[in-house]
C-alpha cells in the first residue's frame, strides 16, 4: 500500500493519474521510447503491484506498425500520481 500525492490510499487495483514521470528515466532510452512514456502523463491507469519500495506500478501499450505491439511499465511515487 502507498499513498496518492492528496494522501490518499493506492493499492492494487486502484486507478490513479500519472501527474509526471521523473526526468531520470530518460538517460539511455531511444527518443521514441521516452516520448511514448512522456504521453503517459495525464492518463488515468489500473494499479497492477505496489512493490517493496511503495512504488505503484502502471502500464501502457501501443500499437506499432505491421501490427507488432509494445508497452512500457513505470512504478510511481507519491507525488508522481494522484487519484482522480
Amino acid at each position: 500500500m502507498t499513498n496518492d500525492r492528496h494522501g490518499k490510499t493506492v493499492e492494487v487495483g486502484t486507478r490513479v493519474r500519472v501527474l509526471n514521470i521523473p526526468l531520470f528515466l530518460k538517460r539511455g532510452l531511444a527518443g521514441e521510447e521516452w516520448n511514448r512514456i512522456q504521453s503517459m502523463v495525464g492518463n488515468i491507469y489500473t494499479v497492477y503491484e505496489i512493490d517493496a519500495h511503495n512504488l505503484a506500478w502502471v502500464e501502457e501499450w501501443w500499437n506499432e506498425p505491421g501490427g507488432h505491439r509494445t508497452s512500457h511499465s513505470i512504478g510511481l511515487e507519491s507525488a508522481e500520481m494522484e487519484i482522480p
